[in-house]
């Protein structure tokens, strides 16, 4: 295209390989499965191995994946998803990666309308990228609850619906080693004193979490850091604003 700015279409492979830009956090290209996942377009009847073809949810598209095989789900611009439960989308299979295409408010939105409603990491070698996660209700307690190994949480944003609603905790790392969150954006409305987190770490060893950014009041603090076998946190670049007079 004249102008530089290449098209999503345009970097669609025959084949039905998608070849996109930015393979993702890990910097490296899949030779995995791929599918797609669109609420406007999609159906889970579909094949969801293109974009016309996309699945509808999420975690539909998840359990369409093979462990360990390096497969991949790119999340479609203006994506709207409700997740209702504990177990509306569990990220279960290991090695999976989740990635939101677009920018700013066209990025896949994500929103948790129950106290209970969480995304569930569960298996090692996951991450999720560029995705929008909203509170939908007051004190949802947490947003992506991570107890796989070496996961990776980059470049989301946490956000809320209206007024007193909000994440107890937005990202929970509980026993799980080598996890990563960064580049996210938290934001908080009115987190519950005492036990409100941007990001809580416990019994975890050698989570990184770098280059995040936290606006709002939190009860607690940005990054908690918690329990005796909790070791080797790495935290650097995070930046923290707090505007409540």
């Amino acid at each position: 295209m004249g102008n530089g700015i290449t098209s999503f279409k345009s970097v669609l492979a025959s084949a039905g390989m998608p070849v996109l830009p930015g393979a993702g956090v890990a910097g490296v290209p899949s030779t995995g499965k791929v599918f797609f996942v669109d609420s406007g377009l999609g159906s889970d009847n579909h094949g969801g191995r293109s974009p016309k073809r996309a699945f509808a949810t999420l975690d539909k598209a998840i359990g369409m994946c093979a462990a360990s095989s390096g497969d991949v789900i790119y999340v479609m611009e203006g994506h709207a998803e409700t997740i209702a439960s504990a177990t509306g989308c569990l990220v279960d299979v290991v090695g999976v990666k989740i990635i939101g295409l677009g920018a700013g408010r066209a990025r896949p939105t994500f929103t948790l309308s129950a106290t209970t409603s969480i995304i569930a990491m569960s298996a090692d070698d996951c991450s999720i990228e560029n995705c929008v996660f909203v509170a939908g209700v007051s004190a949802i307690v947490k947003g992506i609850f991570v107890t796989g190994d070496d996961c990776t949480v980059a470049n989301c944003e946490f956000n809320f619906s209206t007024t007193a609603f909000d994440f107890i905790r937005a990202i929970d790392i509980a026993s799980a080693n080598r996890v990563k969150a960064f580049g996210n954006i938290i934001i908080a409305e009115n987190a519950i004193v005492g036990a409100g987190s941007g990001i809580a770490v416990h019994d975890s060893d050698d989570a990184v979490i770098q280059g995040n950014s936290f606006s709002g009041n939190f009860g607690s603090a940005c990054v908690n850091v918690l329990g005796t076998v909790t070791h080797n946190i790495y935290i650097s670049g995070n930046r923290g604003r707090n505007d409540d007079k």
